[in-house]
């Protein structure tokens, strides 16, 4: 499981036995969830890293599905990614997060390795 915290207060928690990422205001107050279950575009299973990007975008570590899958605040999916070109045609994302400058740093267990990367353009 992983704990961040969105530029706006929101907090995220990943639920890895649940596939689903909780969201809770700064007050702790539960405001909904992002994800449910399963392999399905949107559908979380173990879910273990979470990282928001500077327009409050999350991304998640969808590691059962080896997928990075990445949705907008209110929970809509905007992209997800199964594959870095120049570096591996599968992943297992296991920790997620944004450097200062912008760069995704991604642990993946398939690689064994850290992953310095920029996301594609989301819409």
């Amino acid at each position: 499981s992983s704990v961040t915290v969105g530029p706006d207060g929101t907090i995220y928690v990943s639920e890895y036995s649940g596939g689903r990422i909780q969201k809770f205001d700064s007050n702790g107050v539960y405001l909904g969830t992002i994800g449910e279950p399963g392999s399905e575009p949107g559908q979380l299973n173990q879910p273990t890293g979470i990282a928001i990007d500077a327009d409050g975008n999350v991304v998640v570590a969808d590691f059962a599905n080896g997928r990075l899958q990445i949705f907008r605040p209110d929970g809509s999916l905007i992209g997800i990614v199964t594959a870095i070109p120049g570096y591996a045609d599968h992943i297992a994302p296991s920790f997620v997060m944004f450097d200062r400058d912008g760069y995704l740093l991604m642990s993946d267990e398939a690689g064994n390795s850290v992953v310095k990367m920029k996301l594609p353009p989301l819409s």
